[in-house]
């Protein structure tokens, strides 16, 4: 027995290195091979839906998904993946209660709120989308994606001091994301620090020589200083 889940261990790490490195045909039909010996195998199962889900098979991907939700249904991380397959297909509804339910069953994973956030932001609930961000913050105090995104939506509502914060926050855990830089500086200017504006908007254009819209608004910005 040990060997042969060392086996299928093998299998399914190769499938899983064959997918990062976009062999994805590969790694379904190993997979495959996985399930038609061990039909119950959810690690399989779960690895060949987020692979189908990565080929763009949306439809067999979310089957796959729920085969196993009907074995697993506290499956945190296929409530999720079944949560962005359907927000894929315009499905907002059937998501954001995927989205709810890997919540429930791991409130650390705080990729579920950010999606959950976004699509209550997009419904045009920014109250529910920042109480979903700020919860996220809670969990993970130093994740990047949830202190850009809650300073989007706090900028939006003209919360402007408190995403200065969070994006500087952003800053102290890698200070090597041009876009933060960027949005930072937009904010910075808005509250008239037009010198640090500058120095953010140049460190962004450092980090990517080829961020246009950076460019842009640091020439504008020095124009307006007649420079």
């Amino acid at each position: 027995m040990q060997t042969a889940a060392s086996d299928i261990d093998r299998q399914l790490q190769a499938a899983l290195q064959l997918s990062r490195q976009g062999d994805r045909r590969q790694a379904i039909e190993i997979c495959g091979q996985v399930l038609a010996r061990h039909p119950g195998h959810g690690q399989a199962r779960y690895l060949l839906a987020v692979t189908l889900l990565e080929a763009q098979q949306l439809d067999a991907g979310i089957a796959e998904l729920q085969r196993l939700l009907a074995g697993q249904p506290e499956h945190a991380g296929a409530r999720y993946a079944l949560g962005r397959a359907f927000a894929l297909q315009g499905r907002a509804g059937e998501a954001g209660r995927q989205f709810e339910l890997a919540i429930s069953h791991y409130p650390q994973g705080v990729e579920a709120y950010v999606e959950l956030a976004r699509l209550r932001g997009a419904a045009g609930d920014a109250t529910a989308a920042i109480a979903l961000l700020r919860e996220a913050l809670s969990r993970a105090p130093q994740d990047q994606v949830v202190l850009n995104n809650l300073a989007g939506l706090l900028s939006q509502q003209g919360q402007a001091d408190e995403a200065v914060t969070l994006l500087e926050r952003a800053l102290q855990v890698n200070a090597g994301l041009p876009i933060v830089h960027f949005d930072l500086a937009k904010l910075l200017h808005e509250q008239g620090e037009d010198e640090r504006a500058l120095a953010h908007y140049g460190e962004s254009t450092r980090l990517k020589p080829d961020f246009v819209r950076a460019w842009h608004n640091m020439g504008n910005l020095l124009l307006e200083h007649g420079e």
